[in-house]
């Protein structure tokens, strides 16, 4: 990782607002991939703000020769996914699932 740090469980089960972006997307927006920790973007104008903690290296999914994507990786996923299991699971049983466990 060219800069920061990859995103820590508590983030994710807690659904803080952060996100790793790609080194591209960095070197577009604050010139390199150290001057982007710690600023925040959103996905769109009334979404809530999120912290960029780490950069990407380039990763490149359409072969050598093309040019990596501008990628932006939100930390959300696993709370949102906990959400959806949580609620199948009350329709299950009748009862919310004791996460304290």
């Amino acid at each position: 990782m060219p800069a920061g740090r990859e995103f820590t469980w508590t983030e994710i089960h807690q659904g803080r607002r952060v996100v790793i972006i790609s080194e591209n997307f960095a070197r577009e927006y604050w010139g390199s991939a150290h001057a982007a920790i710690g600023k925040q973007i959103r996905s769109n104008p009334n979404d809530p703000w999120s912290e960029i903690v780490g950069v990407a290296a380039k990763l490149r999914h359409d072969g050598a020769d093309k040019n990596a994507p501008t990628s932006v990786y939100w930390a959300t996923a696993v709370a949102e996914f906990d959400a959806v299991l949580d609620s199948q699971l009350s329709r299950r049983n009748g009862q919310s699932p004791d996460r304290s466990s």
